[in-house]
């Protein structure tokens, strides 16, 4: 709170959104990685997902969009606020009309997309690496391929070990880099204090406009401790909430029409609380698929390791029932804690819960904009603005708080 009079505080700049994440910076750097990054997860996530729509609603072309998106020239992270119509049902004209505080809203959208990006590919890669060095350990004791590599030009005196044991330490130095490359330049903690930010903004321009103040908007600026635990992640969260607070100072009161209407205000309030509904009806149907087939595909390989380990009980010699029974059941545990890492079992729970929770106060509002203007109408319609925004809100710090708490490490 500021006194009248008093100078505003400038506050320290929250510079995630600008530093080395937001993809339309510009820089060779940025160009290459926002057509790379991301490419790997998504692909993964849509083959696993495939056809999560449903055959009467044409998931299967629907997948296969998707997955042309995936290997396509396209593929660039960008930013997403609400349907295309908005900026002729937004209240406040000076949101359509300023870029400034829309600008705000893109670059953090962006930036967390972007950092997400790079964080679930690396997610993907150290475990599967994981795997591999098993494989690769394997595979040179029982001397694998050893003929095709002499083929291929090795020298015959070298022995084969030499190679997969090369591959292995290869893959072994490359996790612990990615690893290194996530906890060091501090990526988990940036990207979601991003989306926090981003998300809040999202809540801000929703509510605002009907003279509805979030709840993450009304706290005081004080920064966490340094030294208590956990710190360094709560202070990009803080400074992301302190960077929204600052673009709606900047962007000032709503600019309303002379006389706004219920029903002008409960479509506005239709148009973002149902496009977050949709959003998360579909977030959560797929991954939703994508949990039950990888759970499926984790326990198809251990049962194959099984089997392989029963055949290794009769007197059969074949080399690769050795690389089945050591490297099935370390590629069944990474797949497994990938998907743990990830969160996608929470991640669609949370999903299928806020849009439930939207979908009752969606209704409500249709039942408020019914009654008889008046001062009555006006406060029913701004209550379920406020429900709007704590829900969303929630399932944001929920979200937040969920994918901080499993910190990156070796798998």
């Amino acid at each position: 709170m500021i006194a009248i009079g008093e100078p505003v505080r400038a506050g320290r700049s929250f510079d995630a959104a600008d530093h080395r994440l937001d993809p339309h910076t510009p820089g060779r750097r940025r160009a290459v990685g926002r057509r790379m990054c991301g490419r790997f997860e998504q692909l993964l996530l849509e083959l696993l997902a495939f056809n999560w729509r449903g055959w009467k609603k044409g998931g299967v072309a629907h997948s296969r969009r998707r997955l042309r998106k995936c290997v396509g020239l396209e593929w660039s992270p960008g930013s997403y606020f609400a349907p295309p119509s908005w900026p002729k049902l937004a209240p406040d004209r000076s949101v359509a009309e300023s870029s400034r505080i829309i600008g705000c809203f893109d670059a953090l959208d962006r930036s967390a997309l972007y950092g997400a990006y790079i964080h679930r590919d690396l997610v993907w890669l150290e475990h599967i690496g994981a795997a591999f060095a098993v494989f690769a350990a394997v595979a040179g004791f029982i001397d694998l391929w050893g003929e095709a590599f002499h083929h291929l030009g090795w020298p015959a005196g070298w022995p084969t070990e030499w190679v997969w044991g090369g591959l292995e330490l290869v893959t072994l130095i490359g996790i612990a880099a990615m690893v290194w490359l996530v906890r060091s330049t501090e990526l988990q903690d940036r990207w979601t204090a991003c989306r926090l930010g981003a998300e809040q903004l999202r809540i801000a321009l929703m509510s605002m406009p009907l003279l509805v103040l979030p709840s993450a908007l009304a706290t005081s600026d004080e920064p966490p401790a340094t030294g208590e635990h956990g710190a360094k992640e709560t202070q990009f969260g803080f400074f992301a909430l302190a960077h929204v607070k600052r673009a709606v100072r900047n962007h000032g009161l709503p600019r309303l029409d002379p006389a706004p209407t219920i029903a002008r205000a409960a479509e506005w309030l239709h148009l973002i609380i149902r496009d977050q509904i949709e959003y998360h009806h579909e977030n959560h149907a797929k991954l939703e698929h994508a949990e039950n087939r990888l759970r499926l595909l984790t326990k198809s390989i251990f049962f194959l390791a099984m089997v392989a380990v029963v055949v290794h009980l009769f007197p059969v010699h074949y080399s690769a029932l050795l690389l089945a029974t050591a490297a099935g059941p370390a590629l069944a545990a990474a797949l497994h804690g990938t998907g743990t890492r990830l969160g996608i079992v929470h991640r669609a729970a949370l999903s299928s819960d806020v849009a439930k929770e939207l979908a009752k106060i969606d209704e409500d509002v249709t039942t408020a904009e019914q009654m008889p203007a008046g001062e009555s109408a006006w406060s029913q319609l701004r209550h379920l603005a406020f429900a709007a925004a704590e829900a969303m809100g929630r399932e944001n710090t929920s979200w937040h708080g969920l994918v901080r708490r499993y910190r990156d490490d070796l798998p």
